[in-house]
């Protein structure tokens, strides 16, 4: 017979990357959506699932004002490119629960 014990998750540092959906294909990013713009609920869900960075394509964010106050950053050139941590990529068009988000970066 075999005991399987309880074993802690393995914290992976994750990132999501958010990123722009093709010229008319959906709400753009700044459609309000029960108060808030959709970007910036993206923004909130994947903090409330635990990623530690979030990084937002340019063309996904055509106001910086969508992130003020939170600890998403919009890339340039200079950002580099994300360490090999778990990486989420989700297209800003697709409005997330956390729970969704907290099952992808865990996985």
């Amino acid at each position: 017979m075999t005991t399987l014990l309880p074993t802690a998750a393995v914290s992976v540092p994750s990132v999501l990357v958010v990123l722009p959906t093709p010229p008319g294909k959906g709400l753009p990013p700044d459609t309000v959506i029960a108060g808030l713009p959709l970007l910036r609920r993206i923004v909130l869900a994947a903090t409330r699932a635990g990623f530690e960075r979030i990084l937002v394509h340019p063309g996904a964010c055509p106001e910086p004002r969508l992130l003020e106050g939170t600890g998403a950053v919009v890339l340039d050139g200079g950002a580099g490119t994300p360490s090999p941590d778990r990486v989420v990529l989700l297209p800003v068009n697709v409005l997330p629960q956390a729970r969704w988000l907290r099952g992808l970066r865990e996985m």
